[in-house]
């Protein structure tokens, strides 16, 4: 019999560690954002804030299904909060989520997860990875954790023709 580790637990040189890519012994947190309106496509709706060493665990949504025509991307803006600013850099704009609906009533009790809806990510394999190794798998090109502050962000691919509710729920560890 083999004994097989997960990505929990490693073994090297006949030591076992916890992994530091583990949930084990972090507390999980929770983002809720909600929005209502009619976002365009020039808009960008920022859904929570994030360190980059944070492990993702879901990104999820619920709407009231206002409108009938309408579609967002979810991905990853850098953020800049210089001189008492707020920038955004888009890192990858549609890294979980590429032109998903908002047509059809959905409850917060039945939310969808966009974790890998845009098929950059895999549902299995990258949860539980930090938003910059995720970021790494899409547009950018991290080797390494850069130690940025990430915007989850959804802006409208196609404009929404009525106004709607949007619900997002992010889960993630705080990698700190």
């Amino acid at each position: 019999m083999a004994n097989l580790f997960g990505s929990a637990v490693a073994s090297s040189g006949g030591s076992i560690r916890q992994s530091t890519r583990s949930f084990g012994g972090a507390r999980e947190r929770t983002t809720l954002s909600t929005h209502d309106g009619t976002p365009a496509t020039t808009d960008v709706l920022i859904i929570g804030l994030v360190k980059s060493g944070d492990l993702c665990e879901d990104i999820e949504y619920w709407t009231d299904g206002g409108a009938t025509a309408g579609a967002f991307n979810v991905g990853l803006s850098s953020v800049n909060l210089s001189n008492n600013g707020f920038e955004l850099t888009v890192v990858d704009a549609d890294l979980f989520a590429s032109a998903q609906a908002a047509t059809s009533a959905i409850a917060y009790d039945a939310r969808v997860s966009v974790f890998d809806e845009a098929g950059t990510l895999d549902d299995v394999m990258d949860r539980g990875k930090t938003f910059w190794a995720l970021a790494a798998l899409g547009a950018a090109s991290y080797t390494s954790d850069p130690g940025l502050t990430f915007a989850i962000t959804a802006t409208p691919s196609t404009t929404l023709n009525a106004a709607t509710e949007l619900g997002f729920r992010v889960s993630y560890v705080a990698g700190d």
